[in-house]
């Protein structure tokens, strides 16, 4: 079954059904906190230049799911339609329970995102609102305001660069 898995499905295939951002064939890792693309996809196998973790495709559905090497080989058979013959059982409950915490992981990096968001959006209004009140009398409190918030602002852009 592994030999005929290898050669039907791409890791490119894995990485679009398990709905995962490819850019450059690297993805974040679902391995550790991964901010950053570090997890490299090749045609059969990836590597994680941050973890270390290595494998090819069954492996890669084995460690995202936590489940056994078979199970893995059951899985890719049943979601993309391969009708290998198998007599591997699955354990739906766990892999469902995975996902639902994979998107409730997701659902809360959301929300965080939007409050930075609008956060920025607020800094971004008050450096707006100062530097109209700037005149010769008070340029100098107000332009440490401004250069204060702009650092604010800049350090905000930064995490949300790194967040998405």
């Amino acid at each position: 079954m592994r030999d005929y898995i290898l050669e039907l499905i791409s890791m490119k295939d894995i990485i679009n059904k398990y709905k995962f951002h490819i850019k450059y064939n690297m993805i974040c890792c679902p391995f550790h906190n991964d901010k950053t693309a570090s997890m490299k996809i090749y045609e059969k196998s990836f590597y994680c230049f941050g973890c270390n973790k290595t494998g090819d495709l069954i492996q890669f559905v084995e460690y995202l799911f936590n489940i056994s090497f078979k199970e893995a080989m059951q899985k890719i058979n049943i979601d993309f339609n391969l009708n290998l013959s198998s007599n591997i059982k699955i354990d739906y409950d766990k892999i469902k329970s995975i996902q639902e915490e994979k998107q409730r992981k997701e659902k809360q990096k959301n929300i965080i995102f939007q409050q930075k968001c609008d956060i920025l959006l607020s800094y971004n209004k008050y450096i707006k609102y100062f530097s109209k009140k700037i005149n010769k009398n008070n340029w100098e409190n107000y332009t440490h305001i401004i250069a204060f918030l702009k650092d604010k602002a800049e350090m905000l852009e930064f995490e949300l660069d790194n967040m998405y």
